[in-house]
């Protein structure tokens, strides 16, 4: 979210895009290929209705009272928010869901967010009623990755992989603000939304997904990246600049404040 951010040279964006022949065949093979590709990529009405489902299923689990007698006095769970590509207009047929548990405490010192994870790793672990909660959809590939940035449960329900970290706040975390950011420049430009998903489909096949967690760059910090470079060859604008109370999580104090559903058009005028 780049502010004072510098632009390419004027002409060098036409110069690139001069030296492209549209009329090659081997250019128009790409362009018929990248179709393809993102045809294939979206995620299917019924796909998107099983991952609501499970995000239901999980929230209901986190805030049930087995949850609740196992944390520390004082500590309560305020909700369980959806962010990443799941709920951005970048979503694909393998994208996983990243869910927060947003915690509230009430006390002079608190705990720290990953023993919260601990507590709701060990009850995944050995809880033998999980079925009351999850009815006959499985919770396989179970982890606990704690060297990670920041330390998340991992484990798939019917094969749909799920990210779940914890956060003390008063106000929606970074990431939510960071969905409702990445998903802005979806709604600019559908060629955005084929570029991000391009660039997750590599980074699955590129090693380890924990170093993801740990060392080498996400899809987040690529996305990132990748409108900085947009922004520096002129093609997007800088939503973070010209848009930084709805962008800047220090300003960010509402639920309503990350709404994914805000429509943005191009250009932008000044009530969107």
């Amino acid at each position: 979210m780049a502010n004072g951010l510098k632009h390419a040279p004027p002409h060098l964006l036409s110069h690139v895009v001069n030296m492209i022949q549209n009329d090659n065949p081997f250019v128009k093979q790409l362009c018929q290929e990248i179709h393809i590709f993102s045809v294939n990529q979206r995620q299917s009405e019924n796909m998107m209705k099983a991952r609501n489902e499970y995000i239901e299923l999980i929230r209901g689990y986190l805030n049930s009272a087995t949850i609740a007698n196992q944390l520390e006095e004082g500590v309560r769970i305020d909700r369980v928010a959806v962010f990443g590509s799941f709920i951005t207009q970048c979503v694909s047929n393998n994208s996983d869901l990243d869910l927060c548990i947003c915690l509230n405490f009430e006390g002079e010192k608190s705990p720290m967010p990953v023993t919260v994870l601990q507590s709701v790793y060990r009850d995944l672990q050995h809880n033998r009623n999980l079925k009351q909660f999850f009815g006959d959809h499985r919770i396989t590939h179970l982890s606990f990755v704690s060297s990670a940035k920041v330390p998340i449960i991992k484990f798939k329900m019917n094969g749909i992989a799920v990210d779940l970290s914890a956060i003390f706040c008063t106000s929606p975390p970074r990431t939510c603000v960071a969905a409702k950011f990445i998903n802005a420049y979806c709604q600019l430009d559908d060629r955005f939304v084929i570029l991000v998903t391009f660039i997750k489909t590599w980074l699955r096949s590129e090693g380890d997904p924990n170093d993801h967690l740990r060392e080498f760059p996400n899809s987040y910090a690529l996305t990132i990246l990748l409108i900085h470079a947009l922004q520096w060859y002129g093609i997007v604008p800088n939503l973070y600049k010209s848009h930084n109370e709805m962008f800047n999580p220090q300003k960010v104090k509402s639920w309503d404040d990350v709404d994914v559903g805000h429509e943005f058009t191009h250009p932008l005028d000044e009530n969107s």
